[in-house]
C-alpha cells in the first residue's frame, strides 16, 4: 500500500499532504474486498489487474515504438560520483545470519 501511495502521490505532488488517508483507504478497499469471499474478491481486483497489465503493455508498446522510430533520448549522467556506504549494513547481516543459525 505504502509503494502504491508512494507513486501516486509522485506523479501528483498536490496529493502529499493526503497521504496517511490514501493507504488507510486502500487498506479498506482490500480488507473489504477479502471479507467478501473468494468469488466476489477475484471480481473486485480483476479490474485493477486487468488495468495493471494493460498500462504495462502501453508502457513496453511505447518504448518498442520510441526504439524503433529512433526518438528515444539519452539519459543524462547523474551530476557527480555517487557513494554507497554498506559496510555497516553488511556487516549486520552477517551478524543476523549467524545469530539466527546459532538458535536452531
Amino acid at each position: 500500500m505504502a509503494a502504491g501511495v508512494a507513486a501516486i502521490t509522485s506523479a501528483f505532488p498536490e496529493w502529499q499532504w493526503a497521504r496517511v488517508e490514501m493507504t488507510l483507504g486502500f487498506v479498506a478497499l482490500l480488507m473489504v474486498g477479502n471479507l467478501r469471499g473468494v468469488r466476489e474478491a477475484g471480481r473486485i481486483f480483476a479490474a485493477p489487474t486487468y488495468f495493471f497489465i494493460a498500462s504495462m503493455l502501453l508502457v513496453i508498446g511505447v518504448g518498442a515504438w520510441r526504439y524503433c522510430t529512433g526518438s528515444l533520448a539519452p539519459v543524462a549522467a547523474a551530476a557527480g560520483p555517487t557513494t554507497t556506504s554498506t559496510g555497516l549494513l553488511t556487516t549486520f547481516a552477517i551478524l543476523t545470519a549467524f545469530s539466527t543459525a546459532a538458535r536452531r
